[in-house]
């Protein structure tokens, strides 16, 4: 069971300001949470093995290298470009 404290401080470590009228619901949805993982966890799986259920090996496609597009190319709608790059400035507004 999870303890009104326990809610405050994880709401405290995850910067999440919860109303007092909501701590209540909260306790009540993870205690369900709660038993519905307890209810998962105590399903028997018997004899199964479900790693590699599939039988799949690596599914990853084939890393190939492509040809670059040319820097001038890339910078070529760029307002502002300083010594080959992209220049940003750190402004809060758009022009």
């Amino acid at each position: 069971m999870v303890t009104r404290e326990e809610l405050l401080d994880l709401a405290l470590l995850s910067k999440l300001d919860i109303s007092d009228s909501d701590i209540d619901k909260l306790l009540g949805d993870m205690e369900e949470i709660i038993k519905f993982a307890d209810t998962i966890n105590a399903a028997s799986t018997g004899d199964a093995e479900f790693d590699n259920i599939n039988d799949l090996q690596n599914v990853y496609r084939e890393d190939i290298v492509k040809d670059s597009f040319l820097q001038d190319d890339i910078l070529r709608n760029c307002k502002t470009v300083e010594n080959g790059f992209f220049r940003v400035d750190n402004h809060n507004h758009v022009e």
